[in-house]
């Protein structure tokens, strides 16, 4: 469990940093 959940944060995580970063960028 602890595994897949730090997959999907990691996962997660990125999808947020690509959107926020254009964000900001832009």
């Amino acid at each position: 469990m602890t595994k897949i959940y730090s997959l999907t944060d990691n996962l997660m995580g990125k999808l947020l940093e690509m959107m926020i970063l254009p964000k900001g960028m832009a």
